[in-house]
């Protein structure tokens, strides 16, 4: 999906570098075959990590696991070379990351108006249950309480229960932050009944079927195919229930839906919240939109900007949290070019130059 991006392709990236990490255990042996996969678990979960930091938890748990089997397992000549290069790949793509970083202009998350920490919990468990059957949430909670208890999962236990919790307390807004999460989650008792399973065949000694790897591949799309189509929606219901989300999220659809009918008019809105800045609906009106560093003292170009905008013109701010020097900016420019407040929401005040406002809600 184009809105998901780059949400989908971190969670991929980490989904498949966790389970390359899981199904090649040493098992007694680091061999060459085993050495090369987890380096390129280690990889896939950097790759992640240095698109959505959150994953970076992963990167971590995984560089030190496989550090340690090398350790174990491996010469000391060897052992070397193998820790080198873990460490190694993942300074690279940390140092691509800090480069990266140190070119945004935004570099902060957007605003979560929500203070009480269990509001924020209660936030989180709503989002889950509306978006996810009972089955599919009773097999990430089992994920989750069974994966300190197995062997070569218990690497990710902490990365897994720390993620959630960030998501929770920080981003639990969007459930994009979480798709990779929840990914790793529910293969953890999938893997865990599977190899339980095939244990026991080992031990009976019983018959065993052969399968071609056609028929698996088919039948894994058959059932995709009849497990996904009575979920399916077209292209338009699919667009419109998107944008209705996003204008949820964030400030609220109290602020969002002023903000996109002032855009559409033309107006340039000067925003201390990122999160305008991802809506799709807004992204035809990009050159509108100034980001304003609220709690950071004012600046000669953001003086300028607001003095030689024109026309319509809109500042969304939160006044208890503004720094004074731009609080008294925006004062003065309320009292000289006459703009009126049209909202207050969750702590965030949207003020507007021109008289014809959109109605309050």
């Amino acid at each position: 999906m184009q809105e998901g991006f780059p949400d989908w392709v971190a969670a991929i990236f980490a989904f498949c570098g966790a389970v390359l990490f899981v199904v090649n255990a040493p098992e007694g042996r680091l061999d060459r075959e085993k050495a090369a996969a987890a380096l390129l678990s280690l990889c896939f979960v950097s790759i992640a990590a240095a698109t959505k930091p959150i994953y970076g938890l992963f990167t971590i748990a995984i560089l030190i696991a496989i550090c340690t089997d090398a350790a174990k397992y491996l010469g000391r000549a060897e052992q070397k070379q193998f820790i080198v290069a873990a460490i190694g790949m993942v300074a690279i793509f940390v140092t691509a990351y800090i480069i990266y970083y140190s070119y945004l202009a935004v570099r902060s998350m957007p605003n979560y108006p929500v203070a009480e920490l269990s509001e924020r919990l209660s936030r989180a468990g709503r989002l889950l249950n509306s978006n996810f059957t009972l089955p599919f949430r009773i097999l990430l909670f089992a994920g989750l309480a069974l994966s300190p208890f197995l062997p070569r999962i218990r690497w990710l236990a902490l990365p897994l229960g720390a993620g959630f919790w960030l998501w929770a307390n920080t981003a639990s807004y969007d459930l994009r932050n979480l798709l990779g999460l929840l990914l790793i989650s529910a293969f953890i008792p999938l893997y865990a009944a599977a190899r339980r399973f095939a244990t026991n065949n080992v031990i009976s000694n019983e018959p065993r079927w052969r399968i071609p790897d056609g028929a698996v591949a088919a039948s894994v799309a058959v059932l995709c195919v009849v497990l996904t189509l009575p979920l399916a929606l077209s292209d338009e219901k699919l667009k419109q229930r998107f944008a209705d989300e996003q204008l949820s999220k964030g400030p609220g659809i109290e602020l969002n839906r002023p903000i996109g009918q002032l855009l559409a008019r033309g107006c340039t809105v000067f925003g201390s919240d990122g999160y305008i800045h991802t809506v799709s609906a807004f992204q035809p009106y990009r050159q509108q939109m100034q980001f304003m560093h609220f709690t950071e003292p004012r600046t000669e170009l953001l003086a300028k900007q607001l003095n030689e905008s024109t026309g319509c013109t809109v500042i969304m701010y939160p006044p208890s949290r503004t720094h004074p020097s731009i609080l008294s900016l925006i004062t003065a420019l309320a009292h000289s070019r006459g703009y009126t407040k049209v909202i207050e929401h969750n702590g965030m005040d949207l003020l507007v130059s021109d008289a014809d406002s959109p109605a309050k809600n």
